[in-house]
């Protein structure tokens, strides 16, 4: 069973159409699933067992890295959890969920009022203290969602996590937050920072280059598949790395089942990846790539950020040669792949140079006169105009 999305559209007298909103339907596709020699599955639970079998190694591959260095735990006391963390965390769910695993949504707790809130309060205080959660809270739900094309095994999905632990993400979020400072050239999923500060920062370089009649040399950098391919002993590193409390970090394993229109599958566990429905996946992935970075950034304007997209900025090609090929290294040798067919270098200025960037294996990036970065097009002649769409390349 499969999520399929479209647009519900009618006719007006005018001959043009309006959106009426987006609808969701479900619609059986699995009778087309194949196993791994090709052949099409029929019964039930041999279905069940290709989607577990299919996302354990979708979810688990890892890329090649270095060693990671021993980095002493920070163990110690820290702050005791307080109701009022424990309720602002409440409240910023939103209604209208649908259930998880348990069965329990943001509605049920909030429709009970103090009562709802006094229960939630004894279950978070009881794993804050005991460090286990319970086995509801490690396991998340993955509803393939198809494409409506190709393999029905090359599909899109969403990622369903327990309240109870999206409650206590954002508890530990907070606290992370307090503890870990992150470079002004991340733009993403900063307080006070976002997309408009990130374009002006792009346009105020390339205006600044235009006065000096300067080129300005910028390489966009493209991750392959970033939240899946983190090696979770790396977030505990970072982490480690930068003096976070060993209680913050001691999360339990997480389990997932995957639905299928002939009911779950068994539980399997992921090893590497960031959950893509968590809330605080975000900042963990931001946590990781400020620490790995710290032996190749330069930093603000020379570099920006926005969650994984980067731009590597230089005055001169063989600066951006330099600079590309440090955070190449940089991030591949912990686990982190650069997508290299994506990525676009683009020279601003009145001579529009033809430039050589290469990657570490002598592949020639792709220069382009024009590059669309969070949704503004930026071009070699300078300046940058939004579009209608958002779009980051």
């Amino acid at each position: 069973m499969y999520l399929y999305r479209y647009d519900k559209a009618s006719e007006r007298k005018d001959g043009s159409f309006v959106t009426h909103g987006l609808c969701v339907c479900l619609i059986d596709y699995e009778q087309v699933i194949k196993d791994q020699q090709g052949e099409v599955l029929t019964d039930g639970e041999k279905i069940k067992e290709r989607w577990r079998e299919y996302y354990t190694t979708l979810l688990n591959k890892e890329n090649q890295r270095d060693e990671l260095e021993d980095i002493p735990p920070v163990e110690g006391p820290i702050e005791e959890l307080t109701r009022k963390e424990i309720i602002d965390a409440i409240k910023a769910m939103k209604k209208g969920k649908a259930a998880r695993c348990s069965g329990v949504s943001t509605d049920m707790i909030k429709v009970l009022e103090e009562s709802g809130v006094d229960i939630m309060v004894d279950i978070i205080e009881t794993v804050w203290e005991e460090e286990e959660m319970p086995e509801d809270w490690k396991q998340s739900e993955i509803v393939p969602i198809y494409k409506q094309k190709g393999d029905p095994l090359d599909c899109g999905n969403i990622k369903l996590l327990e309240y109870g632990m999206k409650i206590r993400e954002k508890i530990i979020e907070g606290r992370l937050r307090k503890t870990v400072e992150i470079d002004p050239m991340q733009f993403g999923f900063m307080p006070g920072r976002g997309t408009t500060d990130a374009v002006f920062t792009m346009q105020q370089i390339q205006e600044k280059n235009q006065e000096k009649k300067v080129e300005l040399f910028t390489t966009f950098v493209d991750l392959e598949k970033a939240y899946d391919r983190v090696p979770r002993d790396l977030v505990y590193w970072s982490l480690r790395k930068r003096k976070v409390p060993e209680k913050l970090i001691r999360l339990a394993k997480a389990t997932t089942v995957v639905r299928t229109a002939h009911g779950k599958t068994s539980q399997f566990e992921i090893e590497v990846g960031l959950h893509q429905g968590s809330g605080l996946s975000p900042f963990l992935f931001t946590i990781v790539l400020d620490t790995i970075s710290e032996e190749c950034r330069n930093g603000l304007p020379w570099e920006l950020l926005f969650a994984d997209d980067l731009a590597i900025i230089a005055d001169s090609e063989e600066e951006l040669q330099r600079r590309w090929l440090k955070w190449q290294i940089g991030l591949e040798s912990n686990g982190l792949k650069v997508n290299t067919g994506k990525i676009e270098v683009m020279i601003s200025g009145r001579n529009r140079t033809k430039v050589n960037i290469k990657d570490k294996e002598g592949r020639e990036l792709n220069q382009v006169d024009q590059f669309k970065y969070r949704g503004v097009t930026f071009s070699e002649e300078g300046g940058g105009v939004r579009n209608s769409s958002k779009s980051k390349s």
